[in-house]
């Protein structure tokens, strides 16, 4: 990262995976004055304290926090776990899994965490098996996602098995099998296939076109789409973009529709698309929704 900003000059950051690897660039933003475009984590950490240099496209942590209990809510389901990564990402999903039930006036049957070393659900399984709930929200990596839902069937254990975006592909899906047959998962983009939105449209297009293309998945859109709003960026700089030009620009996209996917930004708010919505696997690895 040094080498892009200072001897490559990089007018722009863009894409950057995973909240560590965020939060360890943040400090080399506010110093190069230089924006990164469309982290791909939705951590609190990352929204707050504001950083006037982070300019997010997906919704946060939080939020699908929020819409995954309010959708358990509307099922009136009441009896609830919580499986979480003891670190940074698993403690933000615990935390607005805690804040959103607690609005709700409901309380965990259980909290169970594992450690990010090891990967080991085994004693989350055990806790969490003995409490009997009806729903287990996941705050997890997709390996350990797909390990504690295995073991959860075979103990027999039918709940409701929902997780955040961040597990989102076709591996983890096709790991899973027929075991991932009606568990929920959070989005934060438009469903791939659904042409309605102009964005999809415009990215079915692309994949027709490439002669080895990506798979037609959330994360690939969310990739697509991030590359729309770097685009759509640089092109309101104008013709000599800047660091500092392209900063404004962004912070001038208000409302912005990118063809399905809405993101507001101003100088004091840099949250970007505010959709999440929850669907359903089905058989083979199908969306449902």
């Amino acid at each position: 990262m040094p080498k892009l900003l200072q001897e490559d000059h990089a007018i722009a950051l863009f894409g950057y995976r995973s909240t560590p690897t965020v939060e360890a660039a943040l400090p080399l933003l506010l110093q190069s004055k230089v924006a990164l475009v469309a982290p791909f984590s939705g951590a609190q950490s990352l929204h707050l304290p504001f950083n006037p240099y982070l300019f997010h496209l997906r919704a946060s942590y939080q939020q699908e926090a929020a819409k995954m209990v309010e959708s358990l809510a509307t099922l009136q389901v009441r009896k609830v776990a919580v499986l979480y990564q003891d670190d940074s990402f698993g403690k933000d999903g615990l935390a607005g899994f805690e804040r959103s039930l607690q609005a709700r006036q409901l309380q965990p049957l259980a909290i169970a965490k594992y450690d990010r070393k090891d990967l080991n659900v085994s004693a989350a399984v055990a806790a969490i098996a003995a409490a009997n709930p009806q729903a287990v929200l996941m705050a997890c990596t997709p390996s350990a996602c797909a390990d504690f839902i295995k073991q959860m069937r075979r103990k027999g254990a039918p709940p409701q098995f929902l997780m955040l975006s961040n597990v989102n592909s076709d591996e983890f899906f096709k790991s899973l099998g027929e075991e991932g047959r009606g568990i929920g998962v959070m989005q934060v983009m438009p469903y791939p296939r659904d042409v309605g939105a102009a964005t999809v449209r415009e990215f079915q297009r692309v994949l027709k076109a490439m002669p080895s293309p990506p798979p037609a998945s959330y994360a690939v859109l969310e990739g697509f789409v991030a590359a729309k709003l770097l685009t759509e960026g640089l092109r309101r700089a104008g013709p000599n973009p800047s660091r500092q030009k392209l900063v404004a620009a962004l912070e001038a996209m208000h409302d912005t529709d990118l063809g399905g996917v809405t993101v507001n930004y101003s100088a004091t708010s840099h949250d970007g698309s505010r959709f999440v919505e929850l669907v359903v696997v089905g058989k083979n690895g199908l969306i449902l929704r």
